[in-house]
């Protein structure tokens, strides 16, 4: 056997070596070289010997002869044998190196995806060499367009090792750099003889992101040139574009050729990336080691570990790939839990070729670390991080740098608190350095020390301490923002009964800076306070009184010794005025919370209201000889001998009286100093001194010095041109006798009598006191007035009750020594109703007259005094009418009032006096009805609804008043008509009051007579007797009167189904700052709207829909109102919009359609700003049928509606199109799944979203009359067709085809009326269609349109080519006609060839019956889509159009002649290289159709246009009738054949042209034919245009001869 081997090989041998030619060699070897290499695998060493001698031959004569080709395919075939020996495969891979270079292209192209089949299972070394094959070859591989085709030709998707092999190779070649950069080691010189040594070249390191070793492997034996690189890297980018491997393996290599130097390169990937940028999974376990593994290499310390050998070890990646590398490390959470990423960190922040870009990267990834790190993983990775953070902060002089490890320290506290609670000195240093640092870096560490406060958060106590001392020290910096912080710190980390924390607030409240001073006094009041941590419940803490007062002292008296005290020129106190003021402050809150009140600062009336309730406790203190009363009334002395500030007065006030004048003998020695602030410039302060004064003279002082103290004030009483120290004393007087009274009747003790010394004095300080009534100094009077009211709140005035014959006139000076009651009332009457006289001391009239029946329960002038009160109904002054209600119900009330008489003590020591007498109250509730309601003033109506007000607020109660209920009921009615707002708001709040006043049965029927009065159709209540409704006119309700806002309200009320919240609705409508207001206050308003908000809580979800409509309505009443019941309901209008979107979207939908035009304006403009908001992807489902209420709108017949559907529609525009934005993926949190081709895929919110819009505006927008539902529905689409991405590619066939009919519809009408009127004018006509189809072609519905065609595929076509040939057929407007072919050209010039061809012959058939259009200009138009289908259909096709063509041009008149023109003229134009393929059956018809006989203009313009197919077609005149003389001849026989003259005549003059072009060339058998056909045609009848035949005769006879 093995000799017969060898035989063969020999004859082998020889049969090559006499081989002669390249051919005969490549015939042999092509035979025999694939055999040749298996028999290397001989067991024979003799014909494995001869094997290699045969081979060896051929590689010398085949290596110098680059033509021969090898036997590539079988070569391959043989190598991926698996049962192949690794002999066989060398020589096999050996010689497909040599033979697939010299393979053609297109043959290496077709073995490509075997080679990548062959890499299977195979040595690095082999692997190298195929992959070395391929790259080369990738650019210029055709693929198919379909992708499974695409992946199928490879076969890679099923292959992971092998693919992620494959894009290993290709990534290390992306990094080969374009130089040729280092020798791997001792290179011989090729001159050198073989024996010699090799010299020695030092090795330089390899490339960065390479090893020796791949340099090797990608260089190969020959290593390639920059240009050859740059077409390898555009080849593996060209087939990584290919959705060849799945998007997230080739996200490597196509970051790494993003960083390349070369453009070409870089730009190819840079725009795959982004393409693919949303479906790479960023968080891929395995993308992310690789891009790490590229990043960092190989390290030294890592190759020692596993003995990596040392041409294995990978340098880290080029500076470029980092900086591609990192923005998508920023992108994936995965990154972060890798160890690798805090060496990426310190590589960016500190690497030896670190640069400004690595280094701002490197603290974003940090940024980056610290919000998608595990907890577990930041526990080892965090301390680290930290110093890395610390060394830049200290080493670096970037501020940018700086700013961004600040915030990094920041969020690191966050993620690893444990951390940062102990250390203390990073929080030193970061107060130190805001003082270094500039403005952007000082926010920067703000921002840290906000993110830091979480790590101090329940630390231990020695922490927290020197936290608190750091704090105290920083407090009064001279930087804001170190004091800013030490306010937030001092908040968040201790608690609020803290007392040294307390302290540092304290201390920052006097700040010079108001937003800390604001900041710190927020949080001494609990309102910054918030949870962290502690688990405790977020009620406010405050600290024990004793302590605080104590702690404050020993501070204060620690500052005045040393220089830390506030200093002036005169005065040393411990802290500035401003800290001094809340310091006091904040210890009354401190008390008030220890006494179980809750701390009120708002006015002095609520403090006022918590006095009593503080005695016990006080008591307590005074019993167990506490300091802290002592320290507390030092601490207000000291401020008011600095700034006597009322807040501060008040308070030293309060302690004493609270305290049952115990303390009043500490201010004994301090009467002179108290006397001073008595005559003080400013009335709250000497009324406030004076109170003081009293209570110690009466408490504190014996007999005779409190009869010398009142006999001095009384004699002060004298000095009239001294008005502040009349002032004082008279209000002094006031309350000396007041508190004297109050002590002695306490004791039961009668005080008052004649015979008593002290009532001898207490008559004629009382005469004193009420001359001064009738002074001409205001000032004066007022304090007359308010030291008579303060007597008369707990005592008869000693005065006669009869009156005097002569009146007294309010300016009289001369006053009589003893006024009687009557004259005194008739000068309080005076002042009440002058006209010129404060509103101030007009209100103390009222009161005093108001207190006059409360002191004396025998006083029998009650109705004089209601009388007096009544008179000043005229006044409209809200404040004055107010005060006078309340003094009219005193009054009406007499002792029975519940006005304390003393407001220092408890409720139970008030109760002086009782009275069930309301007589009174009866007789004053019936005057306000029956006289002063029926005028006709709004004045006086004004005032008779705030006294109604106040009587129920008082008296209401009252079994009495109950009884009058539905009178007073249907009185306010009577007053919601007024058109005064403000009268309106009494009555609303006087019906509430009412209602909550009434029983269950009651309230029924009030509910009943509230509906019968406001809505229209409702007839009013019977049995209800009211003289103010006896007139039946009264009752009539007129559309637009005042009542639209209450009747809006009875609306909502009914529409809820809750007729009775009506009430409620009218207490909250004008719920602003009048009843929040110290009066208003007093009455307790503010109270009853809380309780309004309580019982309509229950039915918000019913409310909140209307409710947020009518903040829209157009009327400003019922606007405002209801922006006031809003405001009152919803604490939160975010949330609460959000939480009820669903129904607010159907009650505006719903009322888009009402028969109110009000409602329809206010749903549109409500609709806008609820579409404003940014997460209403729950209403998508509703948007359809919005957009049709809204066309409607659009087209209302008010102007005001119009224009609010204008807005709403332009809001709804922008909301949809964003929706459809294909980035949108979610509905209302709930993934869409929809079966396409039979696989399930995610649908985003923009698919659901373009479901259901299309059609409307497709359907209804664009086909509607109204312009401006055009113009939102055109704009609306067009902004779809930008952001909805693949997502329009279901629709794409009813948007195109709606838009292009629609193209006619928003041409002007005027156009139409144009082209009516110059129909008869061709040229004019020709020149507005050309007008009109160009501005078809660049509006931007067309623009729209092409935008399409970027979405337009192979599935897409088969539904929109049938539409377009329909609209082609039955459109009759010239935009729409123009349009379809405009678009039709553009899909065969931008779209793949392979898309149009199954449908051109269809296409050509729709526009060859369409080509009879009256339109030139439309004729041209279809002619030039007519040229561009016939580019890409078949030639059989273009065939029959063109016998089509002939037939026309023989058949037709000169109309079709001239449209056959055009037909020719464009393919000729478009399309020339398909028209000369058939240029027998084209050139004959276009020389014959030259010869026309010129007239008309379409006859000279046919003319020209085949002479222009003539010249496209033939290299020239002559040489074309030379090419096409037979077919001349053939054309020129059927024409003259031809039944019309003109035909004839035509042919006649072809015959002539051949004959004179040709002449003598003209051949034998041609020219007797022409001849032949001449002579024939002269044999027929005679007719216009025969002398040619004749002409054609002579030419062949003289030119031919």
């Amino acid at each position: 056997m093995e000799n017969e081997d060898l035989e063969r090989l020999e004859r082998l041998f020889l049969k090559l070596g006499s081989t002669e030619s390249d051919e005969d060699l490549q015939s042999c070897v092509s035979r025999f070289l694939v055999p040749l290499v298996h028999k290397v695998s001989s067991t024979d060493e003799r014909v494995r010997a001869k094997v290699l001698e045969l081979l060896a031959h051929i590689n010398k004569r085949v290596r110098s002869r680059s033509t021969i080709q090898l036997p590539v395919k079988e070569l391959l075939e043989q190598f991926m044998d698996a049962n192949a020996v690794s002999f066989i495969t060398n020589f096999s891979m050996i010689y497909v190196r040599m033979g697939y270079p010299r393979l053609p292209q297109h043959q290496q192209c077709q073995l490509v995806p075997v080679l990548f089949l062959a890499l299977e299972g195979k040595p690095e070394p082999q692997q190298d060499s195929i992959m070395l094959l391929i790259l080369p070859v990738l650019r210029h591989i055709e693929l198919p367009q379909n992708i499974d085709k695409k992946r199928e030709m490879f076969g890679l998707h099923n292959k992971p090792a092998l693919t992620k092999q494959i894009l290993s190779f290709m990534i290390d070649t992306l990094l080969l750099p374009y130089a040729n950069v280092f020798s791997s080691g001792p290179v011989r010189p090729a001159t050198a003889p073989a024996g010699q040594a090799s010299s020695s070249r030092p090795v330089l390191p390899p490339p960065p992101g390479l090893s020796h070793n791949s340099v090797k492997r990608i260089q190969g034996q020959i290593p390639p040139t920059a240009e050859q690189i740059e077409n390898i890297k555009l080849g593996i980018v060209r087939f990584l574009c290919c959705d060849i491997l799945p998007a997230t393996n080739v996200a490597v290599p196509l970051l790494v050729a993003s960083s390349d130097s070369r453009h070409s390169v870089a730009t190819m990937a840079d725009l795959e990336i982004k393409r693919i940028l949303g479906i790479v999974d960023w968080d891929d376990a395995a993308l992310i080691s690789q891009i790490y593994t590229l990043y960092m290499g190989t390290s030294n310390s890592q190759s020692k570990k596993i003995n990596t050998r040392p041409d294995l070890i990978r340098s880290a990646a080029p500076t470029r790939v980092k900086l591609k590398l990192l923005p998508y490390l920023l992108k994936s959470k995965q990154a972060c839990d890798s160890v690798a990423a805090l060496h990426v960190v310190f590589d960016c922040s500190f690497g030896v070729n670190t640069n400004p870009r690595l280094r701002l990267y490197g603290l974003q990834f940090a940024h980056h670390l610290c919000i998608g790190c595990s907890p577990h993983r930041m526990q080892s990775m965090g301390p680290a991080l930290h110093e890395a953070m610390m060394k830049i902060i200290r080493e670096t002089e970037n501020n940018k740098f700086r700013r961004l490890a600040y915030v990094a320290i920041g969020k690191l506290s966050k993620c690893i608190p444990q951390h940062y609670s102990k250390n203390i000195a990073l929080l030193t240093q970061l107060f130190d350095d805001v003082c270094k640092v500039d403005a952007e870096t000082k926010l920067a560490i703000q921002e840290c020390l906000n993110m830091l406060v979480t790590a101090y958060v329940n630390i231990e106590e020695a922490e927290l301490n020197i936290i608190q001392t750091l704090l105290l020290s920083n407090v009064e910096k001279d930087e804001n923002m170190v004091r800013s912080m030490v306010v937030h710190y001092t908040n968040e980390i201790f608690k609020t009964d803290h007392i040294p924390s307390r302290y540092i607030l304290l201390l920052a409240a006097g700040d010079g800076k108001d937003d800390i001073a604001k900041e710190a006094k927020l949080c001494l009041r609990g309102m910054r306070w918030t949870v962290l941590d502690r688990g405790e419940e977020p009620a406010i803490k405050y600290p024990l009184f004793t302590d605080m007062v104590n702690y404050i002292v020993e501070k204060s008296e620690h500052r005045l010794k040393s220089g830390s005290a506030y200093v002036t020129a005169t005065n040393r106190i411990a802290f500035n005025p401003n800290t001094f003021s809340e310091t006091v402050l904040y210890l009354r809150m401190c008390l008030a919370a220890h006494c179980g009140l809750s701390p009120c600062l708002e006015n002095e009336t609520e403090m006022k209201s918590q006095a009593g309730a503080m005695r016990p406790f006080i008591s307590h203190l005074l019993a167990t000889g506490s300091t802290a009363l002592q320290g507390y009334i030092t601490l207000l002395m000291q401020i008011l001998q600095f700034i006597t500030s009322p807040i501060s007065l008040y308070l030293l006030l309060e302690i004493v009286c609270v305290s049952n004048h115990n303390l009043s003998s500490v201010l004994i020695s301090k009467l002179s100093w108290i006397k001073t602030l008595m005559f003080s410039t400013r009335e709250e302060t000497r009324e406030l001194a004076a109170e003081l004064f009293a209570n110690v003279v009466v408490s504190a002082t014996v007999s005779e010095t409190f009869r010398s103290t009142v006999q001095q004030l009384n004699d002060n009483l004298k000095y009239r041109n001294k008005p502040e120290l009349v002032h004082g004393s008279a209000v002094a007087l006031g309350f000396i006798f007041k508190q004297r009274i109050l002590i002695e009747k306490k004791s039961e003790k009668i005080y008052c009598g004649p015979e008593d010394d002290d009532s001898g004095m207490f008559r004629s300080t009382v005469t004193n006191i009420v001359d001064l009534l009738v002074c001409e100094d205001e000032t004066i009077r007022s304090a007359s007035l308010t030291a008579l009211s303060q007597l008369a709140l707990v005592t008869s005035l000693p005065m006669s009750d009869h009156s005097a014959d002569d009146d007294i006139a309010l300016n009289d000076n001369s006053s009589s020594l003893s006024k009687s009651l009557p004259e005194v009332l008739q000068i309080l009457g005076s002042i009440l109703t002058a006209t010129k006289v404060d509103t101030k001391v007009k209100e103390k009239a009222a009161v005093l007259l108001g207190y006059l029946p409360i002191g004396d329960p025998h006083f029998i002038h009650t109705n004089t005094v209601l009388e007096k009160l009544l008179e000043s109904s005229k006044m409209k002054q809200f404040d004055l009418q107010l005060t006078v209600g309340v003094a009219l119900t005193n009054a009406a009330l007499g002792p029975g009032s519940p006005v304390p008489r003393n407001a220092w003590s408890s409720a139970d020591d008030n109760s002086l006096h009782t009275s069930d007498d309301v007589t009174h109250v009866s007789w004053l509730i019936t005057s306000i009805l029956e006289t002063y309601i029926p005028v006709d003033s709004p004045n006086i109506r004004l005032a008779c609804s705030l006294w109604l007000l106040c009587i129920l607020r008082v008296c209401g109660a009252d079994h009495g008043v109950k009884a009058k209920l539905n009178t007073i009921q249907v009185a306010f009615m009577e007053l919601l008509k007024e058109k005064d707002e403000l009268c309106q708001e009494m009555a609303s709040k006087g019906l509430g009051l009412i209602h909550e006043l009434s029983d269950d049965d009651m309230k029924q029927e009030l509910v009943a007579m509230v509906f019968d009065n406001l809505i229209p159709g409702r007839r009013m209540s019977q049995g209800v007797e009211c003289k103010v409704l006896e007139d039946p006119s009264q009752t009539t309700i007129l559309e637009g009167s005042g009542l639209s806002m209450y009747r809006e309200l009875c609306s909502l009320a009914l529409d809820i189904g809750r007729p009775c919240l009506v009430y409620q609705f009218m207490q909250l409508a004008h719920h602003n700052a009048l009843w929040t207001s110290k009066k208003g206050a007093e009455l307790g308003f503010s109270r009853s709207a809380s309780i309004a908000s309580a019982d309509i809580t229950n039915d918000l979800g019913h409310v909140i829909p209307k409710l947020y409509r009518y903040q829209f309505d157009p009327a400003s009443r019922v606007r405002n109102a209801m922006t006031s019941i809003w405001s009152a309901l919803v604490a939160e209008t975010n949330k609460t919009i959000d939480l009820y979107l669903m129904e607010i979207c159907e009650d505006l939908n719903r009322n888009l359609s009402s028969s109110k035009w009000r409602v329809r304006e206010s749903s549109c403009l409500a609709l806008a700003d609820m579409l404003k908001r940014p997460c209403i992807d729950s209403i998508i489902n509703t948007l359809p049928e919005l957009w049709i209420n809204l066309f409607r709108c659009i087209d209302d017949i008010k102007e005001s509606v119009r224009k609010a559907a204008d807005v709403a529609l332009t809001t709804i525009g922008k909301v949809s199109t964003r929706l459809c934005n294909s980035h949108q993926k979610t509905v209302g949190g709930t993934a869409i799944e929809k079966t396409v081709g039979g696989t399930t895929i995610d649908k985003t919110v923009g698919g659901r979203a373009i479901e259901l819009l299309l059609p409307i505006l497709l359907e209804t927008g664009l086909t509607s009359k109204v312009k401006e539902v055009n113009a939102i529905s055109l704009s609306t689409l067009v902004e779809i067709s930008k952001t909805a991405g693949d997502l329009m590619k279901p629709h794409i066939p009813v948007f195109i085809r709606a838009l292009l009919y629609s193209l006619s519809d928003y041409e002007p009408a005027e156009m139409n009326y144009i082209s009516l009127h110059i129909g008869k004018d061709q040229d004019a006509q020709e020149k507005l269609d050309n007008i009109r189809i160009s501005a078809a072609k660049t509006s931007q519905l067309m623009s729209t349109v092409n935008t399409c065609l970027a979405h337009v595929d192979e599935s897409v076509m088969a539904t929109l080519v049938p539409m377009l040939l329909e609209l082609v057929r039955s459109s009759v407007g010239i935009g729409t006609k123009a349009g379809c072919s405009h678009f039709l050209n553009n899909i065969s010039l931008q779209l793949p060839k392979h898309y149009l061809e199954p449908y051109s012959a269809k296409i050509l058939k729709a526009y060859l019956a369409n080509l009879t259009e009256r339109s030139v200009a439309i004729r041209k138009s279809y002619s030039v889509t007519i040229s561009y289908v016939a580019k890409v259909t078949k030639s059989s096709v273009v065939e029959k159009l063109l016998l089509r063509m002939k037939e026309w041009y023989f058949d037709k008149d000169d109309s079709w002649k001239h449209t056959v023109a055009l037909v020719l003229h464009a393919m000729s134009t478009n399309c020339p290289d398909v028209l000369k393929s058939h240029g027998c059956d084209v050139a004959p018809l276009a020389f014959l159709a030259m010869h026309q006989k010129t007239g008309a203009d379409t006859l000279t313009s046919t003319k020209v246009l085949m002479e222009e197919v003539w010249q496209e077609i033939t290299p020239g005149s002559t040489s074309g009738i030379r090419v096409y003389l037979s077919e001349i001849v053939q054309i020129t026989k059927q024409s003259l054949e031809h039944q019309s003259w003109i035909m004839k005549a035509q042919a006649s003059l072809a015959i002539s042209t051949v004959a004179t072009r040709l002449g003598a060339q003209l051949p034998s058998v041609e020219l007797g034919t022409l001849l032949s056909q001449c002579m024939n045609g002269l044999n027929s009848r005679t007719y216009d245009g025969k002398e040619n035949l004749l002409l054609a005769v002579k030419s062949i006879c003289i030119s031919c001869r």
